[in-house]
C-alpha cells in the first residue's frame, strides 16, 4: 500500500509537470469517461482541476455520458532577442461532448464498454512580451478558434468496492473553424503548426489507463492519457496527461 501511494504521488507530480513545461498548445485530450457500469440506472458523477463528468445507465447494457473540459495553463520562456524581454503564453480550452454506447458484464466484476459521442469546444492561445526589469507588457499577440469533433472509445475494466480499473483506447476526428488571428506572429505559426488548421481534419488515438481507489460509492480517480495525431497533418497539442479527482456513484440499485 505504501509502495502504491508513492506511485499515485510520482504521477501526480509528473502529470503537473507536464502542464508547467508545456508550450503553446491548441489541443488537450480531456479525461476519457470510463463508468464500468454494472446494472440499469447507475448515475455516476466524476469532478477533477479541469474536467466534469457524469454517466448514466438506460437499462442493462445502453448508457448516456456527458463531459465538460475546462483547463487553462501557462509557459515562460526569458532571455528572447534582447535578452531583456520575457515571453508568458495561456493555452485554453472549453469543451462539451455528450455521448452514447453499450456495456456489458463478462464476468464478475469485469466489463467491456464501448462509447461514442460528438463535442464542441473553443480554444486559444495568448501571448504576453514583458520587460524582465518592469513588467511593461512589449507586445500582445493570439489565435483562437471553435472545435468540433466525434470520438469513439472502447473499454475493458472489472470493478470491486474498493478498487477499480480499466485499459481504454479512444480515437477522436477533430476540425477547427471560425480561425481568428490577432497579430500571432507568422514565424511562430508556422513553428508550431498552427497555420491554416482550420483547412485540415485531424485524427488522433489516446489509450488510456484509469485507476479508482476508494469505497463502494466514493473513488478517489487517476487516469493517464497518451494522445497521438494520426495522419500528415501537424499541430501543436498536449501528447499526454494526468488526470485526478472524486469519481462517485450517486445512485447504485440494488442487485436483484
Amino acid at each position: 500500500m505504501k509502495h502504491s501511494s508513492w506511485i499515485i504521488y510520482l504521477l501526480i507530480v509528473f502529470g503537473i509537470a507536464q502542464l508547467l513545461s508545456s508550450c503553446q498548445v491548441m489541443y488537450m485530450p480531456n479525461k476519457q469517461n470510463v463508468p464500468l457500469f454494472k446494472a440499469a440506472n447507475e448515475i455516476q458523477v466524476a469532478i477533477g482541476p479541469f474536467d466534469f463528468q457524469t454517466a448514466y445507465s438506460i437499462n442493462k447494457h445502453l448508457g448516456v455520458v456527458a463531459n465538460g473540459q475546462f483547463q487553462s495553463f501557462w509557459g515562460t520562456k526569458t532571455g528572447l532577442k534582447d535578452t531583456v524581454s520575457s515571453e508568458y503564453s495561456r493555452s485554453v480550452t472549453r469543451m462539451v461532448e455528450v455521448g452514447a454506447g453499450y456495456y456489458t458484464i463478462l464476468r464478475d466484476g469485469l466489463n467491456f464498454q464501448a462509447f461514442g459521442g460528438f463535442g464542441y469546444g473553443k480554444n486559444r492561445v495568448e501571448v504576453d512580451i514583458q520587460d524582465q526589469h518592469s513588467s511593461q507588457i512589449l507586445d500582445s499577440y493570439s489565435i483562437r478558434a471553435n472545435t468540433t469533433h466525434f470520438f469513439i472509445q472502447p473499454a475493458v475494466g472489472f470493478t470491486t468496492k474498493p478498487v477499480d480499473f480499466a485499459l481504454s483506447c479512444r480515437v477522436v476526428f477533430l476540425n477547427y473553424f471560425n480561425f481568428e488571428n490577432r497579430n500571432y506572429p507568422l514565424d511562430q505559426l508556422y513553428s508550431n503548426a498552427f497555420w491554416e488548421m482550420d483547412k485540415n481534419s485531424y485524427c488522433f488515438i489516446e489509450p488510456a489507463l484509469t485507476m479508482r481507489f476508494g469505497t463502494k460509492n466514493a473513488k478517489f480517480h487517476l487516469q493517464y492519457i497518451y494522445s497521438g495525431l494520426l495522419g500528415g497533418a501537424v499541430l501543436s497539442y498536449l501528447p499526454f496527461r494526468i488526470n485526478f479527482g472524486l469519481h462517485v456513484n450517486l445512485f447504485v440499485p440494488n442487485k436483484k
